[in-house]
């Protein structure tokens, strides 16, 4: 393994629903996911199985998550998502 893969293996990672506290929507998380992928980010898949959702789930880096949240395109996909998470639960900001 080499040095780059365990140093990413030792950081901690999270999921979107545990970074955002509430779910992706679909927008939002394809987004991440292509990035990831352009970038060779390392990603893990964790299995979960709640009330609401039983399945897989990919984890990213939370260094990577905080860095990417702040590009302003993602701030433009998570406002968008954002609002229709909003209006779909009735919820405001």
């Amino acid at each position: 393994m080499s040095t780059t893969a365990v140093q990413a293996k030792e950081q901690p990672t999270t999921s979107l629903f545990d970074y955002l506290g509430r779910k992706a929507g679909p927008a939002l998380g394809a987004a991440v996911s292509e990035i990831a992928k352009l970038v060779n980010e390392p990603t893990s898949i964790r299995q979960v199985h709640t009330y609401t959702y039983k399945g897989p789930i990919v984890e990213y880096r939370l260094s990577f998550l905080k860095f990417i949240f702040n590009e302003p395109i993602l701030k433009k996909i998570i406002e968008k998502d954002t609002a229709e998470y909003n209006k779909k639960f009735n919820k405001t900001k």
